[in-house]
């Protein structure tokens, strides 16, 4: 986080004085997100069970 601080900060010293415009309306294309419910709740699930297949961990070793 602070680098992004200490960028932004940088970014706006260098450009002081320089009166850039500020609208990005036309600027890149648009997306549509993809939104396929089952999609997610198979990667979810498989997820889960990988997490369930470790041994957990406690202290410095394995219950």
């Amino acid at each position: 986080m602070k680098c992004c601080v200490i960028l932004h900060n940088m970014i706006l010293e260098d450009e002081r004085g320089l009166n850039l415009p500020c609208f990005y309306d036309n600027v890149g294309t648009r997306v549509q997100p993809e939104r396929n419910p089952s999609r997610i709740h198979t990667l979810f699930f498989k997820h889960i069970v990988r997490l369930r297949m470790q041994p957990l961990m406690v202290g410095s070793g394995m219950i």
